[in-house]
């Protein structure tokens, strides 16, 4: 058996106040590091990861956010303004047009079916798998960048 001084336990909880307060400081920097896009619109703002965006859909002047807990969210604002935003914010190019109307996060790309003319979404995140649909062409571009990026690795 062992016996604590009064001592040691203030010793003990004083360590453990440390320890807690690091772990604090940690994880508000890990929060502050992590890229957001932020959007103030007429009567609110958003703040959004850029880890959470599955796809940004464009239909005319609005945007559907696709968010990996199948979230969407619709926006007012044109594809190729989230595009200039995202690379702005990001500091690697996680996102990949394809073609006119959807901007992907490749981190989500799953499989690439040129013949179905899909391609499938999925990650450690999501709930869902979501399947969309591009022309050939679009998704051959894809293809041909991700090849090209897991060669260069």
């Amino acid at each position: 058996t062992y016996t604590f001084s009064h001592k040691t336990n203030e010793r003990f909880e004083c360590e453990k106040k440390k320890m807690y307060n690091c772990a604090v400081k940690n994880a508000q920097r890990q929060s502050e590091q992590m890229e957001k896009l932020v959007f103030g619109l007429a009567n609110q703002l958003m703040r959004i990861n850029l880890d959470d965006i599955v796809y940004v859909k464009s239909d005319g002047n609005y945007s559907q956010v696709c968010l990996y807990n199948g979230v969407k969210q619709t926006m007012t604002i044109q594809l190729h303004y989230f595009e200039d935003k995202i690379k702005a914010t990001s500091k690697d190019n996680k996102f990949v047009r394809i073609g006119r109307s959807v901007l992907v996060n490749k981190d989500y790309i799953c499989m690439i079916n040129l013949t179905e003319k899909q391609l499938l979404l999925s990650g450690h995140k999501m709930m869902d798998k979501w399947t969309i649909s591009a022309s050939r062409e679009a998704l051959k571009e894809v293809k041909d960048e991700l090849e090209k990026q897991e060669t260069r690795r």
